[in-house]
């Protein structure tokens, strides 16, 4: 009886495993009609430039420099729904973040020149699949070096004075640029409204030879750097031109002690023309002007003759001193109205000389005849 019963449950057994066998058969059959194997295809768009850092000079549009930001789109196909599947994606350099649009934006902020990549990937979760069913792409892209501007497009030029007297050499500084990078060397242009100007990027000379007195001087800088010729900076300086000091004719004391109808220098006169020659001698490059009248009731011819021997007796010697006749100017200058016999004028090199008559020459110079000593009795 108990090997009958053994017998039986043996069969029972099998019976059940056979069926749970076939059983696991079907739901593995079913499975795979439910659950094929698919592996996706996934496409990774070239990287698009959302957002450009200012003030870069680029090597074209496409160029991406430190500071871009990138946006990469990732389509991914070959099965429904596979835009719902989450993306994985992996950089090389930088940082990033998926946006609100699905799109990995890369900020490139940092980034040395060079090639980086950028890869997407996705995986179907079956467990069939046992990590076969992914699909990724990458892409690179390139940094290239980007130049930017300085920062300072106002120069400021000094001097050590702000006024100019024609004929000095008058020193100019700039203060220097900031800012920017790998935008070559700096070209200086220095120019001026008057005179000659030479200089480098920070200081220059100006040669003020030949400005005119008077008026101003303007003086201007433009830096600009070799590789990016936009690049610029610019300052400008005016000087006030010194105006010309005229000298002036200084009035000696007269010689109004000439008797009536007489040209002879007398003793009074004379002391007056020593102190005249000194005023000559202490300054080698001063002329002199001689201005003589004659009175009414004397001969015309009285002006002309005062004025020569004036002239003669500061040149001849008579008083004790004496000046180079080349440097008197006598005027024979008509009647007087108000006694005056013999004007005399210092006139210093570069000044005008006084109104009055026209200039004659009075030929050679005439020694002082001396009168014989009379005889005693």
């Amino acid at each position: 009886m108990k090997k009958q019963t053994l017998l039986i449950s043996i069969l029972l057994i099998g019976i059940v495993a056979a069926t749970a066998l076939a059983q696991n058969k079907q739901d593995k059959s079913d499975r795979k009609k439910l659950k094929p194997r698919v592996v996706p295809s996934l496409q990774l768009e070239t990287g698009v430039i959302i957002s450009k850092a200012d003030g870069y000079k680029r090597p074209n549009a496409q160029s991406v420099c430190a500071g871009d930001k990138i946006a990469f789109t990732a389509k991914v196909s070959n099965l429904t729904g596979a835009d719902l599947l989450p993306l994985k994606w992996t950089i090389s350099g930088g940082h990033g973040a998926v946006d609100g649009l699905g799109r990995y934006v890369l900020d490139t902020t940092g980034l040395p020149p060079g090639t980086y990549t950028v890869t997407a990937e996705t995986s179907i979760p079956y467990e069939e699949c046992e990590g076969n069913c992914t699909a990724f792409d990458s892409k690179s892209f390139a940094v290239v070096p980007c130049y930017t501007c300085f920062v300072t497009p106002n120069l400021t030029l000094s001097s050590a004075t702000q006024f100019i007297n024609p004929g000095e050499v008058v020193s100019i500084c700039s203060t220097p640029v900031s800012g920017g990078y790998s935008y070559g060397t700096l070209v200086p242009t220095w120019t001026t409204t008057a005179g000659k100007i030479t200089g480098d990027a920070s200081c220059a000379k100006l040669d003020t030879t030949s400005i005119p007195n008077g008026g101003t001087v303007t003086v201007s800088l433009k830096l600009t750097g070799s590789d990016i010729p936009e690049c610029e900076a610019k300052g400008t300086i005016t000087f006030q031109v010194t105006e010309e000091i005229v000298a002036t004719a200084v009035e000696m004391g007269p010689c109004d002690t000439f008797k009536r109808d007489s040209a002879r220098v007398d003793n009074v006169c004379k002391a007056n023309l020593v102190e005249t020659v000194r005023r000559l001698e202490a300054d080698p490059n001063a002329r002199l002007v001689i201005d003589s009248y004659y009175h009414k009731g004397e001969k015309q011819a009285m002006a002309y003759e005062r004025g020569k021997n004036v002239r003669d007796r500061l040149a001849d010697g008579s008083i004790g001193v004496s000046v180079d006749a080349n440097r008197l100017i006598v005027r024979p200058s008509g009647l007087s109205e108000d006694g005056t016999q013999v004007r005399m004028f210092i006139l210093p090199a570069g000044s005008k000389m006084p109104p009055g008559a026209q200039t004659v020459d009075v030929g050679g110079v005439t020694k002082e005849n001396r009168r014989a000593p009379a005889r005693r009795r």
